[in-house]
């Protein structure tokens, strides 16, 4: 479940389109996704637990009610989306439509009276107000109507359940936000809700908003000008018909009339702005629309609601829809920021400030408190690093898995904090892991979005900077183009495995290579870890170091395990340091084996 509270993570929002009884696969395609999301992180949530706003115009937008104002859990909502739509939609008017007649298809008594019953139900009041004062953390509710009298720009009229202090929109109850919403001119009759002391006429939010999400957008910017957004969900109510002109005919200004109201009504032309907008921005809009089936749905066919369900499931059974899929549970696991909300909502004022210098940056792990000996290799790396006054350095540190690499370069690097403007430590275990590190640095220092960006900056960068390739143990990571070619100032440290990064090195030392600890350091880091919480070492526990240390190969992971494992050892047993190292000592031997033998940190890779 997401801390609200903590503003370093990204937010995750939902904006529902709207679709009369086909947004009930909306519902569906939600179900999966967190079913996926409870099942990979083994929690249990509802959307009002994981989304931070959730948005939705005409049945999307009762979607959006139910999942969020009413915290209905997902299954609930579905069951109370199919029991409304019955309702509402199973007796149809006879005298005609309003392009015909000026009449609404459906009863407006029936969905003002369906709506009370389902706020009644989860409430317990149905005169419950939309807005709730009392929730400042929790998750965010807004659906979208059209003021009837002024559908310019086709800007919608927002019904928040949160307090906002510029133009706040009707404070009205649940149930006339849901009918402003509901109120297409060919379905339901216009509502009149009392804002700022007149009567206002509101109609479905569907006319020129039934993907409402740019406007949404645009509100997460308003309500979060300094955070960053990590996932953005919008589903869609299944792909309508083709809109096509007409052929001349005795008919065709009625057929015209139909074609401006499917334009009017159509949801993809946002989708394709939106998935534009967030061109080169993997891992962040996901957009859901079912493809095939739906096409020639009414919005009040609710005899299709079976109809709607199988197409739906066959739909994520795609392997493009599992793929969104999988990529909506990645960007969970990872918790990571995608873009500023500024950037989302297309202001330029992101642009302005891609243009200005960024502040100092310094980003970096610190080394273990433990961190012993190899004074003369230290000595070697900051040399290499610091000497370049004016020119670029590039170091390379290599050796076996478990040999300290990471370690050694973390002290190098607290050694000379002072000496750097900007610090970026980046895990080089793949190209993708490489990418989003510099992506991140990108976008917290407004210098654009992309890796190469933050490449060519730091070509051009007169600030002292050092960037840390740590990890690049893998053949199939080139981590050549992810390094600037000059710089004046700049460093770059690299720890491998891999001999041939050698090759990469540049500067006078530039070349480290780590093997197994010197038998004094060893002793040393093994006592250290294993006797820190020890007044007294006697001379026999030093022995037994001294043994153990050999027997390891002087490898520093194993050293620290075994060292870890002995701080573990219960006091009350009166267990000395030197029956806990024999206790180890068969398994540390076939690490330390191992390590050598296959080049492997095992499961300890982070102390390497």
């Amino acid at each position: 479940m997401p801390n609200r509270q903590n503003t370093s993570k990204g937010l995750r929002i939902l904006c529902i389109d709207s679709g009369g009884v086909r947004g009930l696969s909306a519902l569906i395609i939600l179900q999966e996704i967190m079913r996926r999301l409870n099942n990979a992180e083994a929690i249990n949530v509802n959307p009002h637990e994981y989304f931070d706003v959730i948005a939705g115009t005409g049945t999307g937008g009762i979607s959006a009610c139910m999942l969020g104002r009413l915290q209905m859990p997902i299954e609930k909502a579905i069951e109370e989306y199919v029991k409304l739509t019955e309702d509402v939609f199973r007796d149809r008017k006879w005298t005609g439509t309003s392009i015909w007649r000026g009449s609404t298809m459906y009863k407006s008594t029936k969905l003002q009276e369906a709506l009370k019953a389902m706020v009644r139900a989860s409430t317990g009041n149905e005169a419950a107000m939309m807005r709730n004062s009392s929730v400042t953390d929790g998750c965010k509710t807004v659906v979208f109507a059209m003021a009837k009298h002024n559908l310019n720009a086709g800007l919608p009229v927002l019904f928040r359940s949160y307090p906002v202090t510029t133009n706040p929109g009707p404070d009205c109850t649940i149930c006339e936000a849901l009918y402003a919403t509901m109120a297409h001119p060919d379905l339901f009759k216009s509502i009149d809700i009392m804002h700022s002391g007149v009567p206002q006429s509101f109609v479905g939010g569907e006319i020129g908003c039934s993907n409402p999400l740019a406007h949404v957008l645009t509100e997460v910017q308003l309500l979060y000008p300094d955070r960053h957004i990590a996932c953005i969900i919008s589903v869609g109510a299944g792909h309508a018909r083709t809109i096509q002109v007409p052929d001349p005919s005795p008919w065709s200004r009625t057929q015209d009339l139909f074609v401006t109201r499917d334009m009017a009504m159509d949801s993809e032309r946002v989708a394709e702005e939106v998935a534009i907008r967030f061109k080169g921005r993997d891992g962040v809009y996901f957009r859901f629309n079912v493809d095939q089936g739906m096409q020639n749905m009414e919005s009040g066919n609710w005899e299709k609601l079976k109809e709607v369900t199988q197409h739906t499931q066959a739909y994520l059974r795609k392997t493009e829809a599992n793929q969104k899929l999988d990529g909506v549970i990645r960007v969970s696991n990872e918790g990571r920021d995608g873009v500023s909300t500024t950037q989302a909502a297309g202001q330029i004022s992101a642009t302005i400030k891609a243009m200005k210098q960024p502040t100092n940056f310094k980003r970096c792990p610190a080394p273990t408190i433990f961190y012993t000996g190899r004074e003369q290799e230290k000595a070697q790396v900051i040399a290499c690093i610091t000497s370049g006054k004016h020119e670029r350095r590039v170091c390379v540190v290599y050796g076996l898995g478990g040999a300290g690499k990471t370690q050694l370069v973390l002290k190098a690097i607290e050694c000379t904090w002072d000496e750097w403007d900007h610090v970026i430590y980046i895990d080089a275990s793949s190209n993708e892991a490489i990418e989003t590190s510099l992506k991140g640095f990108a976008e917290a220092e407004n210098i654009g979005g992309t890796y190469e960006d933050v490449v060519v900056w730091l070509e051009a960068c007169n600030k002292r900077w050092l960037v840390v390739f740590d990890n690049a143990d893998s053949h199939a990571t080139s981590i050549r183009q992810y390094m600037p070619a000059r710089g004046r100032g700049g460093s770059v440290l690299i720890t491998t495995r891999l001999p041939d990064l050698a090759t990469l090195a540049v500067g006078p030392g530039s070349v480290c290579h780590l093997s197994s600890m010197s038998p004094a350091d060893g002793t040393a880091l093994l006592m250290k870890i294993a006797c820190s919480r020890n007044r007294c070492i006697t001379d026999q526990d030093k022995k037994a170091a001294e043994e153990l240390v050999k027997e390891f190969g002087y490898l520093a992971l194993a050293i620290v395990h075994a060292g870890l494992r002995t701080k573990m050892t219960p006091t009350r047993y009166q267990i000395t340091p030197l029956i806990c190292f024999c206790l180890w000592k068969v398994g540390m031997r076939s690490m330390a084996r191992q390590c050598r033998d296959h080049d492997e940190a095992a499961p300890f890779h982070f102390l390497a």
